[in-house]
C-alpha cells in the first residue's frame, strides 16, 4: 500500500505550493507532517522494508523529496536503494527532485491514462493549474533520461485497467518532450513494474525467468510486415526521435485483443486458444 501525503487535483486536495488557478484560497491539503513522513522512511529502511506514499502536488513532491534526503544523510543513500521505496503518481516533480529521488534508487509508479485523460488544452489540469504548470505534468522521459526506474500503471479504478491504452498514451503524451518510445514504454509496464515489487525473474521472456506471459491477437487490418519492422525498429537509437514517434503511432495498440495468459508456465486463462494451437 501507501501513505498518503495529500489528495488529488480533480478535488483539489492535491498540496500545491501556489494556489489553484480556478481556486485561489486553495493549495491542498497536507495529511502527513515532514516529521511523519521522514520518520516512516526511517524506520521502514532500518526494518528493510520498502515504503510507498501517494504524491501528487509539487509541495507533497518537495516534501517526500526532503524526508529520503534526510532518511539518506542518516543512515546513507547505500541503505535506500536496494529497498526500492516507491512513490506513486508523482505528477508535479522538478529536474532535482527527479535526480535526487533516481539516485535514491526510488520507483516512480506513474500513470499515462492521466495524462491522456486530463492533458489536453482544455483538460483538467489546465483548469486546475494553469498552462504553464500543466506542461509539466507527468515528465516519463525525463524520469528515464535521469536514470530512475518508470513502473506504469492504471491506479484502477480511477483509469481503467487496459494495459495497450495505457502504453498507447505512454507514446502519445500530451508534451511531445515526455513521450516515451514503444520499447520504453513496454518495459516499464513489464519488467520495471516486476522490478518494483522485488521480483527481478519477471516481466520479459528470458531463460531462467519466470513464465509469465500474454499471448495478444492483432486485427486483421494490421498488416503483418508493419508489426515486424515496427517492433525490429523499437529499441533503434539512431532513428531520430520525431520519426520514432511517428512510428510508434502507426499501429492502434487499444485494439489487441488477449487471447492467452500463462502464469508460471500454466495457462490460466484462454483454454480454448490453448487447446486449439496444441491440437
Amino acid at each position: 500500500g501507501d501513505l498518503f501525503i495529500d489528495g488529488s487535483l480533480g478535488s483539489r486536495t492535491a498540496l500545491i505550493t501556489q494556489p489553484y488557478e480556478d481556486d485561489p484560497a486553495n493549495v491542498g491539503v497536507q495529511y502527513l507532517s515532514d516529521g511523519e513522513v521522514t520518520d516512516h522512511i526511517r524506520s521502514c529502511t532500518v526494518a528493510e522494508i520498502p515504503t510507498g506514499f501517494h504524491v501528487i502536488g509539487d509541495a507533497a513532491c518537495s516534501q517526500v523529496t526532503t524526508a529520503f534526503a534526510s532518511v539518506a544523510s542518516e543512515l546513507g543513500a547505500t541503505r535506500l536503494c536496494p529497498l526500492r521505496h516507491r512513490i506513486e503518481h508523482a505528477e508535479m516533480l522538478t529536474n532535482t527532485q527527479i535526480r535526487t529521488l533516481a539516485g535514491f534508487g526510488i520507483t516512480f509508479s506513474m500513470q499515462p491514462l492521466f495524462d491522456a485523460l486530463w492533458g489536453s488544452p482544455s483538460g483538467m489540469y489546465v483548469e486546475r493549474l494553469g498552462r504553464s504548470r500543466a506542461r509539466q505534468m507527468n515528465r516519463f522521459h525525463d524520469v528515464i533520461q535521469s536514470g530512475g526506474r518508470l513502473a506504469l500503471g492504471s491506479d484502477s479504478p480511477v483509469t481503467p485497467m487496459e494495459p495497450w491504452s495505457s502504453v498507447e498514451a505512454a507514446l502519445t503524451h500530451y508534451q511531445p518532450q515526455q513521450r516515451l518510445n514503444f520499447r520504453q514504454a513496454l518495459t516499464a509496464h513489464t519488467q520495471a513494474a516486476w522490478q518494483s515489487i522485488g521480483e527481478d525473474r519477471a516481466g520479459r521472456l528470458a531463460v531462467g525467468h519466470d513464465a509469465h506471459l500474454a499471448i495478444w491477437q492483432t486485427p486483421e487490418s494490421w498488416p503483418s510486415n508493419n508489426i515486424s519492422n515496427w517492433l525490429a525498429t523499437s529499441s533503434d537509437a539512431s532513428m531520430s526521435r520525431e520519426k520514432t514517434e511517428e512510428r510508434d503511432r502507426e499501429l492502434p495498440l487499444s485494439s489487441l485483443r488477449c487471447q492467452m495468459t500463462v502464469r508460471d508456465g500454466e495457462c490460466v486463462y484462454g483454454f480454448d486458444f490453448w487447446t486449439d494451437r496444441a491440437s
